[in-house]
C-alpha cells in the first residue's frame, strides 16, 4: 500500500473541501461499500443494512462505489435489486465511479465490507492507510489486519444484524475515539503492509538468494 497515496485528510479543512467535491454531507458519518458491484461484493447486504438506520438519516448517510463489469443474465436480477432498495432510501446513494479513489477516502468516516469471498481485501487495507474506520467479517485478511475494537472492527456474523449491531457502536464512539482507531489502522499498515515494508522485504530476499549462491 502507497502510504502517500493513501493517507488521512491533512486538516478539516481538506476533508470539508473533499465533501464539497464528492457532494457529500458536511455533518454525517459517511459510511462507503466500495469494489466492483457484484454478487460477491453483496452491496444488496449493505443496501438492507442501510434500510437499518432510516430513523437515524440525520446522524449518517451510505454510499455503494464502484462498477458493473458486465451485465450478464444472472446479474440483470441482483441490480435490480440493489436500485430497488436504493431508490427507496434517499439516505443511500450508488456512485458508479470515483476517479481519485485516494481523495474520496480522505472524505468519508468508515468502510463497511459486506463481501462473500476476498482473497486479501486491498479496500480494507487502502481505508486502514487512509485512516478510516473499518467494520468487516471475516472475509480475505481481515484477521490479520484487524485487532476488533483497537484498529477497526471485525464481525463474526455477515448479517444485517451483526453488521448493523457494529456500526451502531461506531456511531456511539467519539471523535478522539474515532481518531485513534484510525491512527491504529494506519499504523498497522505501516508496520507491515506498505510499499516501503515490501521492497524492503524483497531486497532481503533477494539478498539471501545472492549470498546461498556465493557460499
Amino acid at each position: 500500500i502507497d502510504l502517500k497515496r493513501f493517507r488521512p485528510a491533512s486538516s478539516c479543512s481538506e476533508k470539508a473541501a473533499l465533501r464539497n467535491k464528492f457532494k457529500l454531507p458536511d455533518n454525517r458519518l459517511v459510511v462507503a461499500c466500495i469494489g466492483r458491484i457484484n454478487q460477491d461484493k453483496d452491496q444488496l447486504l449493505f443496501a438492507n443494512i442501510a434500510r437499518e438506520f432510516v430513523s437515524n438519516s440525520a446522524d449518517i448517510c451510505f454510499e455503494i462505489v464502484g462498477e458493473v463489469e458486465g451485465i450478464s443474465a444472472s446479474v440483470k436480477p441482483y441490480l435490480a435489486e440493489l436500485k430497488k432498495l436504493t431508490d427507496e432510501n434517499a439516505n443511500l446513494n450508488i456512485r458508479n465511479f470515483v476517479g481519485d479513489i485516494e481523495d474520496y477516502y480522505k472524505a468519508i468516516d468508515c468502510v463497511l465490507v459486506t463481501s462473500r469471498i476476498e482473497s486479501f481485501g486491498l479496500v480494507t487495507a487502502e481505508a486502514m492507510a487512509s485512516g478510516l474506520v473499518v467494520v468487516t467479517p471475516y472475509v480475505g485478511a481481515a484477521s490479520d489486519l484487524i485487532c476488533n475494537g483497537v484498529n477497526g472492527f471485525l464481525v463474526s456474523d455477515r448479517t444485517v444484524c451483526s453488521l448493523s449491531k457494529e456500526l451502531r457502536a461506531v456511531l456511539e464512539l467519539s471523535s478522539s475515539e474515532i481518531k485513534s482507531i484510525g491512527t491504529a489502522a494506519r499504523e498497522t499498515i505501516a508496520e507491515s503492509y506498505s510499499m516501503e515494508k515490501h521492497i524492503e522485504q524483497l531486497i532481503g530476499i533477494y539478498k539471501d538468494v545472492v549470498d546461498t549462491k556465493l557460499a
